[in-house]
Parts: structure tokens; sequence; C-alpha cells
């Protein structure tokens, strides 16, 4: 049963809210539940209905869509995996026993440990750029352009704290999620 759900949040976010966010059934649904700006944004329930998952949808909007596809394999890219394993790419090969066990830890908790807070961290950003926040001026551009992964804030202070508070990341984007995912439906399923 949990690879048939791992399968179908994978299928949900690949093969429909991908081709959403981009704007592929824009002309499509009239109703307006399949469209770009619409889709799985503007409430928890818009969110658990259309696209739930470890990111926000409009977090994954402006990392994916606006910045992503825009800066392809350049260094302002987001996903620009060589800079973002840079330190990993640089250990020495007598570590490379700790490179494969690194690589193992990100490729089953990339959604939430990497790319749920550097989306989230964009989104803010992006928000910060649009009302002017002067703490924006106080921003290097490697701070901005860096990846944001869980726990580079430490939990209190650090560079993440600049652009969202731990309870806003954890309560608004990763809670939902964590909640039916974990909580819910398996106590659902322990009652039935």
């Amino acid at each position: 049963a949990v690879w048939f759900l791992s399968l179908g949040v994978l299928t949900r976010w690949t093969i429909v809210a991908h081709h959403v966010c981009h704007g592929g059934f824009d002309k499509c649904d009239t109703g307006g539940r399949y469209h770009r700006f619409t889709f799985g944004v503007g409430s928890v329930y818009r969110r658990c209905v259309d696209w739930l998952d470890w990111m926000l949808v409009e977090a994954w909007n402006v990392e994916h869509n606006q910045l992503h596809h825009y800066s392809l394999g350049e260094d302002s890219d987001p996903d620009l995996v060589e800079r973002n394993l840079d330190n990993l790419r640089q250990m020495p090969a007598l570590l490379a026993p700790v490179k494969y066990l690194v690589i193992a830890f990100l490729t089953v908790t990339w959604k939430w440990f990497y790319y749920a807070p550097n989306t989230f961290k964009v989104l803010s950003l992006n928000r910060m750029r649009r009302e002017a926040d002067p703490r924006l001026d106080k921003l290097s551009t490697q701070l901005q352009e860096d990846p944001c992964v869980v726990g580079d804030w430490h939990f209190l202070l650090g560079p993440s704290s600049l652009f969202f508070s731990n309870v806003e990341f954890f309560v608004r984007v990763l809670g939902p999620f964590f909640t039916t995912r974990f909580l819910l439906l398996p106590a659902a399923a322990a009652a039935a």
C-alpha cells in the first residue's frame, strides 16, 4: 500500500501538477480548476485537493517556472546539481563511501530535505522583492542563490531565518503533507 501511495504522489506531481503549473491545461479547462494560477493555491483545502506534496505549489511555480526554466544550466538556476553538490564533488576520492551514503540519503529525502525549503526560500525572496523589503538589500547575491536545506538555519538562527521562520516553514509547507500522510492516514487505516 505504501508503494501505491508513493506512486500516486509521484504521478500527481509529474503527470498532472507539472503540466498544469506550466499552463498546459489553461485553455482546456473552462472551470479554472486546472489553471496554472489557481491550481493548488489559495488555501490548505485547495492544496490538499489539487496537489498535496512536500512543497507549496506557489513556491514551486516561482522556483521551477521562473528561475529554473529561465536560467537552465546557468549559475542562477536553483536546480543546478553541479553547484548545489559542489562540496560533495570536491571531497577527496578516499571519502567515496561517504559520498555514496550522502547520495543515498538525498535520493530518498530530497523533496522535504532540499526542495521544500529551497522553493519556499525562493518564494520568500520573490515576495520580499515585490514588497521592496529593506532586508533584501542586506542579503548578498551568493546568499540569495545558495541552496537552502532543512537544518541550514540551525532551527533558531542562520541564513534561512532571514527568509522565513521555522514555524512558518514547518506549519505551512511540511505540515499539511506530513499530517495527512503520516498521522491521519495511518490513524484511519488503524481504525478500519
